[in-house]
């Protein structure tokens, strides 16, 4: 009986520790970045499943400055407005016109189903 107490005490304590989330907690190692190709990735896991690679990718370079950013999008919309891809105009349609036509629409839908 005397020996049961101090064990007892001991798994309390230990409960007590594990229950705690302010614990400090034990760093664990960071696991080596793994140093495939994309070559050596198989189309298709060994079930079927496409094989897709969800590692983050690393990209090169510095970002943009604001004056490079807004030069490029220049540059991009001229590219697309020289190949006839310009932004279509704004939508004109008001909201109570969009209403109407949704109303419509959901009558002669619903008269197709009826069959009238």
């Amino acid at each position: 009986m005397l020996a049961t107490v101090p064990a007892l005490g001991v798994a309390a304590l230990l409960a007590a520790c594990a229950n705690d989330p302010g614990a400090t907690l034990i760093p664990m190692p960071e696991p080596e970045p793994s140093t495939i190709s994309a070559a050596e990735v198989p189309a298709t896991t060994p079930d079927g499943y496409p094989n897709i690679s969800a590692m983050p990718v690393v990209v090169g370079g510095v970002p943009l400055t604001g004056e490079e950013q807004a030069t490029a999008e220049k540059s991009l919309s001229g590219d697309l407005a020289a190949r006839g891809g310009a932004r279509p105009a704004a939508v004109s349609t008001t909201a109570a016109e969009l209403q109407a036509a949704g109303a419509s629409h959901e009558a002669r839908a619903r008269a197709a189903i009826g069959g009238s």
